[in-house]
């Protein structure tokens, strides 16, 4: 993947947290990666969170509905400011 992007991005289904929590763990071992690591579904919408804190560059969100199951609308995300990393 890194021959045509700087990003690598990683999305799986996530029926359980635990699901989720493995999708998280791929952080651990890309620390000269620019990785998004990320779960669908209900169970698995703290990904899209926790992905900023864990090294992801950027998280995903909708414009209005959510496209797959669990994102975020960016409404949702700019109501949630004090969770937001700004990476200059």
């Amino acid at each position: 993947m890194k021959k045509y992007s700087d990003y690598v991005k990683i999305v799986t289904m996530a029926k359980t947290v635990n699901e989720a929590v493995k999708i998280l763990s791929l952080y651990n071992d890309s620390s000269k990666i620019k990785l998004i690591a990320i779960a669908m579904g209900e169970e698995a919408k703290f990904t899209r969170i926790l992905c900023l804190h864990m090294g992801s560059p950027f998280t995903y969100v909708s414009l209005g509905k959510p496209i797959v199951p669990g994102q975020f609308s960016l409404d949702e995300i700019r109501s949630m400011s004090w969770i937001i990393i700004v990476k200059l």
